[in-house]
């Protein structure tokens, strides 16, 4: 799932749309297993779905890793004060998952890095966006596939 997503984002988008930058729909996965499984077994999938998303970026691994680390745990901090079933709840938490990796990832690019990210607000902009409207559809889908098993199948803990 995570890598067709990532083929669409990558591939698909910039066929069909251009020099429009293109939603993160891989930051949707994450927000999903944030949600719904506890935040142990939400940083391990997403650490691990990173290395299958990092061929498709050319962010480092050091800087992906870093901000999840910091975004999984907030994240499922908020879960725990603040939670009600739907997919009100998924584009809210996917618009402000969007805002926290694009502030997360810049920051920690300009700290460690010898040649940090750029700004580029008009692609961060538009990407925070159009994340959560990618939201509606893939909550569906995964929603889905985790009724059908296919996600416990895929990542089961214990």
């Amino acid at each position: 799932w995570v890598l067709l997503l990532a083929g669409l984002q990558t591939t698909v988008w910039p066929e069909l749309f251009g020099g429009v930058p293109a939603p993160q729909l891989w930051l949707n996965v994450i927000l999903y297993f944030i949600i719904f499984r506890a935040m142990i077994p939400a940083l391990f999938i997403s650490y691990a779905l990173v290395l299958l998303l990092h061929p498709f970026t050319s962010l480092s691994l050091g800087v992906f890793w870093t901000s999840l680390l910091v975004l999984v745990p907030v994240g499922s901090s908020v879960k725990s004060r603040t939670f009600w079933q739907g997919l009100r709840y998924f584009i809210i938490g996917s618009l402000a998952l969007t805002v926290g990796w694009h502030l997360t990832s810049f920051t920690v690019s300009q700290i460690f890095e010898k040649n940090p990210a750029n700004l580029h607000l008009f692609t961060r902009l538009t990407e925070v966006l159009l994340t959560p409207l990618a939201a509606v559809p893939q909550y569906l889908v995964m929603q889905w596939m985790d009724r059908a098993g296919v996600i416990e199948t895929t990542f089961r803990f214990g």
